[in-house]
């Protein structure tokens, strides 16, 4: 019986030793490993920044866990902003620095824009940074380049443009606006008008007509708006002015075919202008050598539109040409304005009949030709 009791006694106790080593088996399995962004701070205060100024930021960040991190995206909010980060891969306990240069828009007044780290770290995989900032807008001109354009008879063209005040400066004002031309001229005696935390002020522009001034189609100049903004006294406005004189000549070139014993066809051109033929008067300029007549058939205006009729032909003492086409172009001035537009011509050479020499028929005179033709039937 004692001897029974004892082998019984064996047995358990080694059971229990034999369930202690498997528990403890069990416990001394490894854990998963887990990575975790940690960011020193999650928002930044730039406080006030002036349109077009431009900040850096960092954003230190670390890796507090026991796996590798993985950064796998880094997005901005706004087109403002450029981000850029040292590390995209960082071992447990390591640090990197996520950069971010911020550039003062258009968009005044307070502003947070955010910035979007993407990581492996699963108890926050999307973390948003935050970078806030007060926008002062500077003095500004709207539009920033101005285009006034003007006819002959006009009696006052003109245009206009805003300046703008920098925000909160409710005592902004325009003290001068001077001009580089004598034709331009700009009134700015508008009252200041407060919109929001800005005061706008109208600038009228003024183009003066006369008509020694139509020298051509388009003018630059600068206008210099002088405020009293100490941190931006001075804008420059460029104006271009367009003097739309409103001309147009049909067609835009002319192609003659000479007949072997007589003048080519007469072909017909109309020039047309927008205004009284008091205002202005055409004088064709006809190049020698090529033998092409102009001539003037009729002027008529009707309805503030003065249309002049011309015909030109080649006449029957011209150019004979032996196989090659003859070029040239007609100038019909526009006086007292003085503009000038060249009509091109060409000459086409006589057709097979002729007995005269010819050049060898290569396929790049051929191509010439047909394009030549072409134009001439269209």
């Amino acid at each position: 019986m004692t001897q029974k009791r004892a082998i019984v006694g064996a047995t358990v106790i080694f059971a229990l030793a034999g369930g202690a080593i498997l528990v403890g088996s069990l416990d001394s399995e490894p854990r998963p490993l887990t990575p975790r962004l940690q960011f020193e701070h999650y928002a930044e205060d730039l406080g006030r920044i002036h349109e077009g100024e431009s900040r850096v930021v960092d954003f230190p960040y670390r890796n507090t866990g026991s796996g590798d991190l993985l950064i796998h995206e880094v997005s901005a909010e706004c087109s403002c902003q450029q981000v850029a980060i040292s590390h995209e891969k960082l071992e447990p306990g390591m640090s990197g620095t996520l950069r971010a240069r911020v550039h003062a828009t258009l968009q005044g007044g307070p502003v947070a824009d955010g910035i979007v780290v993407k990581s492996n770290d699963p108890e926050n995989p999307r973390q948003v940074l935050r970078i806030k900032r007060f926008t002062v807008l500077d003095t500004v001109a709207t539009p920033k380049r101005l285009t006034i354009t003007c006819r002959v008879g006009d009696a006052s063209p003109s245009g206009s443009f805003t300046v703008a005040g920098p925000t909160g400066d409710r005592d902004f004002n325009v003290v001068k606006v001077e001009s580089d031309v004598e034709t331009i001229t700009a009134d700015y005696r508008c009252r200041g008008m407060a919109v929001g935390d800005r005061r706008l002020w109208h600038v009228q522009v003024s183009v003066s007509q006369e008509e020694h001034q139509f020298t051509g189609l388009r003018e630059s100049a600068e206008l210099r708006v002088f405020t009293s903004c100490q941190t931006k006294p001075e804008l420059i406005v460029p104006v271009t002015v367009v003097r739309d004189v409103a001309f147009e000549v049909k067609p835009k070139s002319l192609v003659f075919v000479p007949e072997r014993f007589g003048p080519s066809r007469k072909q017909e051109i109309r020039l047309s202008y927008g205004g009284s033929a008091a205002e202005a008067d055409v004088e064709p300029l006809v190049p020698e050598g090529h033998g092409v007549d102009l001539k003037l058939v009729s002027v008529t205006t009707h309805d503030k539109k003065t249309c002049w009729v011309y015909e030109a032909m080649v006449g029957e003492g011209g150019t004979r040409t032996s196989g090659l086409v003859d070029v040239g172009r007609i100038e019909f001035r526009f006086m007292p304005l003085g503009i000038s537009i060249p009509v091109p011509f060409s000459i086409m050479p006589l057709g097979e009949h002729s007995t005269e020499a010819k050049p060898y028929p290569t396929p790049a005179n051929r191509k010439h030709e047909a394009s030549v033709l072409g134009r001439a039937q269209r």
